[in-house]
């Protein structure tokens, strides 16, 4: 760029033509020194931006970068608590490390990178299931975002404490009555008896406080106590309904 703004082509070519006589620009910045983006202001008056205006412009340029940070979500740190790590899938690239937030350690699973990229051509806008990683469960939050250039997948999970003592083919079971599925299906889906089911859904029953069948699929689903990708946990049947 030449030293002096009215110089430049981008002023001789369009601003000069559009009464456009004087500008400022300031590099938007968030912690660490990484820019995220870049302020411009015109005026029709030459010498419109003295000191005043440029000591206004540094004094918002902190909140005006945290706002346009593509590695910020502004919906994150309203929604979740600070047990939670998340980061971001978007176009099939590298796991993003969101600004203020831990990664979570389950994006070097390629299952989990896998489940968000199928969640992320589906319409629901977010979903809540758990997930188990070695001798741990977590649970997990798949959040579709379109906002521009924040636009993909945050995948936020915490430890799970399973203070109701559910057992992994519990949670299966679970995720079938979630997904509608009747017991034979959840049987064939799992590829064990009837009856075996019929014990898991009275387990579920005695577990969840619950007295129909119903109750249990609307807790399970408000809760995520569902696992997608396990027989029964057809992705598109978790999000029917804008299951969320």
């Amino acid at each position: 760029m030449p030293e002096h703004f009215r110089a430049s082509p981008h002023y001789q070519e369009w601003l000069h033509p559009a009464g456009l006589e004087d500008g400022l620009s300031a590099t938007l910045r968030v912690g660490g020194g990484r820019q995220v983006g870049v302020l411009h202001l015109n005026a029709p008056v030459r010498r419109a931006f003295g000191e005043e205006a440029r000591d206004f412009v540094a004094q918002i340029g902190s909140v005006l970068a945290r706002r346009v940070d593509p590695l910020r979500s502004p919906r994150l740190d309203a929604f979740l608590g600070p047990e939670w790590t998340a980061s971001r899938v978007a176009n099939g690239g590298e796991p993003l490390r969101l600004t203020g937030w831990e990664p979570t350690p389950l994006v070097r699973d390629q299952e989990i990178l896998d489940l968000a990229q199928r969640f992320s051509k589906l319409p629901a806008s977010t979903l809540a299931f758990l997930w188990h990683r070695g001798t741990d469960w977590y649970q997990v939050r798949l959040i579709h975002v379109i906002d521009t250039n924040r636009s993909g997948v945050i995948v936020a999970s915490a430890p799970f404490p399973n203070d109701l003592g559910l057992t992994a083919r519990e949670i299966d079971v679970a995720t079938g009555i979630v997904a509608g599925l009747g017991n034979q299906a959840i049987a064939t889906g799992l590829v064990v008896s009837r009856r075996t089911v019929e014990t898991y859904v009275e387990r579920l029953l005695i577990k969840l406080n619950c007295a129909t069948r119903g109750e249990v699929a609307g807790i399970a689903a408000r809760a995520g106590l569902v696992k997608p990708g396990t027989g029964v946990g057809d992705l598109i049947r978790l999000t029917r309904d804008g299951y969320t």
